[in-house]
């Protein structure tokens, strides 16, 4: 009867031991598991909405998108502007930008915020070739006109460079506004509010351009 009972007690201890390995598993086991759902959590973290880096925001500099991108940005927004004519004028903001080292992500999201994507919702008309709303200064004006594409946004980049640095221009003047300007005044897009326009959020209109530029898949 004592080995019966030993056999008995063996037999219970071992069912403990059991239930208690199924209850928990072991750390080792669980390890794997958990680091996986933490790293798919992470993975799956919504961006911020407007670009933190501040070397994105500095308007000199250099952009970071290519043509293809700003087009295809540009022609998702207002398909009215075909992608070939889009591709035009990035390359154009890419190029003038680059001559004077100014960032052309930040002039091509203030091109479309000036003249809502190309639409011209204001005051400015779509034959004046101001990309920047240069010298509108209420309503009921109209602001300078260009002669041409090129010329409209060399203004508007020679402009900029004006607020943002104290460097010499690569090529002559065509922006009527550039000697009234303070030279080197602002240094990033934030301070174009009350520079460029009255709108406080002005600023944070064209970052939040920038951020759907660089985050969003852009697709034709």
């Amino acid at each position: 009867s004592y080995i019966s009972l030993s056999a008995a007690n063996s037999h219970v201890l071992c069912l403990f031991f059991f239930f208690l390995m199924i209850r928990r598993p072991p750390r080792s086991t669980l390890f794997p598991y958990t680091t996986l759902f933490r790293s798919v959590l992470r993975k799956t973290k919504v961006k911020t909405p407007l670009p933190k880096q501040k070397t994105l925001l500095s308007i000199m500099g250099q952009g970071r998108l290519k043509a293809s991108v700003l087009a295809a940005f540009l022609h998702q927004n207002n398909n009215e502007i075909s992608i070939v004519e889009a591709n035009k004028i990035a390359k154009i903001y890419i190029e003038e930008s680059n001559t004077e080292g100014v960032n052309y992500d930040i002039a091509f999201s203030q091109m479309c915020l000036e003249t809502g994507f190309l639409r011209y919702s204001g005051t400015v008309l779509p034959g004046q070739n101001n990309f920047g709303g240069l010298g509108v200064l209420n309503r009921k004006t109209k602001g300078f006109s260009f002669r041409d594409i090129r010329l409209g946004i060399r203004a508007q980049i020679q402009h900029l460079k004006a607020y943002a640095s104290l460097d010499k221009l690569h090529h002559d003047i065509v922006d009527p506004r550039f000697r009234f300007i303070k030279r080197g005044s602002i240094k990033d897009v934030d301070a174009l509010a009350g520079k460029w326009a009255a709108d406080k959020r002005y600023g944070k209109k064209i970052r939040y351009l920038l951020s759907r530029m660089y985050h969003e898949k852009v697709k034709i």
